[in-house]
């Protein structure tokens, strides 16, 4: 080798390393950027909010597991009795997964017992979740990529609200990029480590909100579809089925002796027949959770029919299986208006539907209203970019990283369609519409004024032919 070669190569390495130098730096400007911005949201206008009734079961759950008495919470708490009643009465806490309650409750334990703790445990959290967003768009499509899809997660006014209503999209949003990552690591690297990491962190993410279990069976797809040949895909995706499992066999099993249902909450019923009424299928409601839907009275006839002398973790179970069954026959008996409802509810996920009212029933579940609608206006910039960025990584025959960022929007799909339409089951897809919409930031920035070579948008080609 020769002496120009020997300054070509270190001038290379030398180039590598200050390109990677400038990474870490923005990576670190990003995150904290949107730890800044989280905290301030959370400190000057949510602590004005009122938590919503979700956060208040989490909170209320949270304080029983302190107290020794398992996933109970006082319906109290949620003003849910009379003065008359017993105030510390328990009841089990099952409605929702444990995730969220089982983490405010490790929080109170170690003295962060205020909601205002809350909030800034989840503005750090979800801060980190947003470097894990821009590392996440680097292994996907380079280091500017990264960085400006954190930014766009840093600021994204649907992301950082929810670091201040302490509800489980405040989990979500952490626990969700992360598990993304580790997937695409894992069909990286096809190791079976990595794979138990990304099943582990999918099944974190059941446990948080139930319908990403829709997420761990993508998962296993992905890790079978992508991960090697032969016996290596089967151990990759034996690897994160099982690992995710184990995470939540326990509360599984714990529901099961609870209720005698196997579910890992009894919300869906609630949420059925919320969103297969009149009101959701012809009136203003159309394609969301109608407020306005009877629910109580559903609970009430389902309650006069239920057996009698069962505790109150079955009659929950029952009233659950019974609830669904109410809503499963609205669905059949109006199943000539599904269309168009369907149409409603993909519209309102993408917040181009009734917009207002969309708004307003953001606010009722705790949204702050003026930074919704801009984050409404946010999201209309994004669709549009994101879907050029699918169609650029398409051309690269990216077809592993497309996967695993449309896990998440199959999610939005899936639970949009199955049950109502709203800007939180948008919440799934936002990491990919960040990246995508970056891809296409980076591609134009790098095409106009002058005409490149296609190929070019951004991914930066190390010397061994990796793109990082």
């Amino acid at each position: 080798m020769g002496e120009a070669d020997v300054r070509s190569g270190t001038a290379v390495d030398g180039a590598a390393d200050r390109r990677e130098r400038t990474f870490r730096l923005g990576l670190l400007t990003v995150v904290v950027l949107a730890a800044v911005v989280r905290i301030l949201f959370s400190f000057t206008i949510a602590v004005d909010l009122p938590t919503g009734m979700d956060s208040d079961t989490y909170e209320s759950t949270a304080r029983a597991l302190t107290e020794g008495h398992g996933f109970q919470f006082r319906p109290a708490d949620l003003r849910l009795l009379s003065a008359k009643e017993d105030p510390e009465r328990l009841v089990p806490s099952i409605a929702h997964p444990p995730f969220q309650s089982a983490f405010l409750a490790s929080l109170r334990l170690v003295g962060l017992d205020s909601w205002n703790a809350f909030r800034a445990i989840f503005s750090i959290l979800d801060a980190l979740a947003v470097g894990a967003t821009a590392l996440l768009g680097r292994r996907i499509a380079g280091r500017r990529v990264g960085l400006l899809a954190g930014l766009i997660a840093a600021l994204h006014p649907i992301w950082f609200q929810a670091a201040g209503f302490a509800a489980s999209e405040a989990s979500f949003f952490f626990l969700l990029p992360i598990a993304m990552l580790l997937l695409h690591v894992a069909l990286e690297r096809k190791t079976v480590a990595w794979g138990i990491a990304a099943g582990a962190a999918a099944g974190l993410t059941a446990l948080d909100r139930s319908e990403a279990a829709l997420l761990m069976g993508l998962f296993v797809i992905l890790a079978f579809v992508f991960g090697g040949t032969g016996r290596h895909r089967l151990l990759l995706a034996a690897a994160v089925v099982l690992s995710g499992l184990l995470v939540v066999a326990p509360w599984l099993i714990h529901v099961k002796r609870t209720t005698g249902e196997l579910t890992l909450s009894t919300n869906a019923g609630v949420t059925l027949v919320g969103s297969n009424c009149d009101a959701t299928y012809y009136g203003v409601d159309l394609g969301t959770f109608g407020r306005t839907c009877d629910v109580l009275g559903s609970v009430m006839t389902v309650s006069l029919a239920r057996p009698k002398n069962l505790d109150q973790g079955h009659i929950d179970g029952y009233n659950d299986r019974a609830l669904r069954k109410v809503g499963q026959r609205y669905i059949r008996d109006h199943k000539g208006r599904l269309p168009t409802v369907l149409a409603a509810r993909l519209l309102r996920t993408a917040g181009l539907f009734r917009i207002d009212h969309s708004i307003d029933f953001d606010e009722s579940i705790g949204a702050h209203g003026p930074t919704q609608r801009v984050g409404f206006v946010v999201n209309w910039v994004l669709m549009p970019l994101a879907a050029v960025g699918a169609v650029l990584l398409g051309r690269r025959r990216s077809w592993m990283s497309l996967s695993v960022l449309g896990s998440g929007v199959l999610m939005t799909l899936v639970t949009a369609l199955a049950v109502y339409g709203a800007t939180r089951a948008r919440i799934s897809s936002e990491p990919a519409m960040a990246i995508l919409a970056a891809v296409t930031v980076v591609f134009l920035y790098d095409r106009y004024p002058r005409l490149t070579d296609s190929s070019k948008f951004g991914v930066e080609h190390s010397p061994d032919g990796a793109d990082h």
